[in-house]
């Protein structure tokens, strides 16, 4: 399973690697919306400072950890504190952040 840069799917066949062992069929992980326009009716911090926290609780079998809260602010010099929504797609480790 291949894509390439003109977005068209090809299969590339084959029942093994070669020294007699199957391969499994699991196609490679790629990112759907590399070339989408995506849109947000809100994002945290476009109307001025506003705090979010992380959810953490949720890790089933460990103690619960206090709650990770931060500031995000769209017109904020320091760009940690921007989660625009192209930051939902853009294969980075930034986030796109709903408003609270």
């Amino acid at each position: 399973y291949q894509i390439d840069d003109s977005s068209e799917e090809v299969w590339s066949g084959g029942k093994g690697n070669g020294n007699g062992s199957d391969v499994g069929l699991t196609p490679p992980v790629f990112n759907l919306a590399r070339h989408a326009v995506i849109t947000a009716n809100g994002t945290c911090g476009e109307l001025g400072d506003e705090t979010y926290c992380k959810l953490v609780e949720h890790v089933h079998n460990r103690p619960p950890r206090p709650s990770q809260c931060q500031v995000c602010s769209a017109e904020s010099p320091d760009k940690s504190k921007r989660h625009p929504i192209k930051y939902a797609i853009d294969e980075s480790n930034r986030w796109w952040q709903s408003p609270t």
